[in-house]
């Protein structure tokens, strides 16, 4: 204990030594020999000895008069003592014994020299430095692993923050698709809603509404009995058939000769008839002797019927109706206002004076 306990004042008077000694040399050398003092030395207590020898070397041999010779020469046998070269390091201190004695690191280079040649001194020093190095080599190789450590943490993240930018785009790219295909379905709704307007409206000259449709019987039964009492019923004249007759020999003779007053009624196996309201009018359709049907028509309704024999009508306002049979226009059928009772396809016609909007 006493031994190590001289070691550790000899390295603190050591220290205090050199530190007064390196005031010394701020006064009296140059800065280039400071520059390379401090590196040779720096080595050292960076436990880079090797470094250490070859910096103090080169001093010493651009520097062979320096004021800082004797130290320079301690701390490089110092650094062969590290290196565990003790013959080097002994050559050392003796030079620095003989050519610098008074010297104030002679005492320490004395020292050195008999730690070095006392074999259990010599092992316990070659066992401390080899402590210490194998603490260096830990050191280092825990610095190795660190950085190791380090650069891949390093890569990582780059590459995090590259797949980043990469989502951002994508991302980006998607908001712009969902903006477009936000743009393109408003505009289907807007076409949708258009077209329904358009069907809706189609609707709405096609067929009746449900109102429309449902008026009161009670008021078409009266006034379709009112329209029956007051109306005369008659057959096309025998003048008219037999003018048409005439009209029908004339043909035979020349063809070209006249029109026909009514369009051709063609006979089939079925037939068509509908109704397009200009006013507003009422009707009553018997379809094969059987089925009654009674509508009250606004203007622009239609109405359309197929029957297999044929049809019985009561039109309360004939010059507000217009009535195509099978696909066919049969003309104008009377003023408007006036009831018009009508067989198809016999084509009978009967009408009346009564004006039954009056009592629509």
């Amino acid at each position: 204990m006493g031994t190590h306990f001289l070691k550790k004042s000899g390295t603190a008077a050591i220290a205090i030594i050199f530190a007064v000694f390196l005031a010394a040399i701020h006064t009296y050398a140059s800065q280039e020999e400071l520059a390379l003092f401090d590196q040779g030395y720096g080595y050292y207590l960076s436990y880079e000895p090797e470094k250490a020898v070859e910096s103090f070397h080169v001093f010493l041999n651009e520097f062979p008069d320096s004021s800082a010779k004797d130290a320079a020469l301690f701390w490089l046998g110092r650094s062969f003592v590290s290196l565990r070269r003790y013959e080097e390091a002994k050559q050392i201190f003796s030079k620095l014994k003989q050519e610098i004695p008074d010297s104030p690191f002679i005492m320490y280079a004395e020292r050195e020299l008999e730690t070095i040649n006392t074999p259990d001194a010599g092992k316990e020093t070659k066992t401390a430095i080899e402590k210490i190095d194998s603490e260096i080599q830990a050191l280092r190789n825990e610095k190795a692993r660190t950085d190791k450590i380090l650069t891949q943490i390093t890569e990582e993240r780059d590459n995090l923050r590259f797949l980043l930018e990469e989502e951002k785009i994508k991302m980006r790219a998607l908001e712009a698709d969902a903006s477009r295909f936000d743009g393109e379905l408003k505009e289907i709704l807007a076409r949708l809603q258009t077209l329904r307007k358009d069907h809706e409206n189609n609707n709405a000259t096609v067929t009746t509404s449900q109102n429309q449709i449902d008026e009161p019987v009670a008021v078409l039964q009266e006034v379709t009995k009112e329209a029956t009492a007051e109306s005369d019923e008659r057959v096309i004249p025998n003048d008219t058939v037999q003018g048409t007759e005439q009209e029908q020999r004339n043909q035979v003779e020349d063809p070209h000769k006249n029109e026909k007053a009514y369009p051709v009624i063609q006979q089939s196996s079925s037939h068509t008839l509908e109704l397009i309201a200009n006013e507003e009018t009422w009707i009553s359709v018997t379809i094969d002797d059987r089925e009654s049907r009674e509508r009250l028509l606004k203007p622009g309704a239609r109405v359309k019927w197929t029957a297999k024999s044929g049809f019985s009508l009561r039109i309360g306002n004939a010059g507000g109706t217009k009535i195509i049979f099978n696909g066919q226009d049969i003309g104008p059928l009377g003023e408007k206002g006036k009831v018009v009772k009508l067989k198809l396809p016999s084509l009978k016609l009967s009408t009346s004076h009564k004006e039954p909007s009056k009592v629509l």
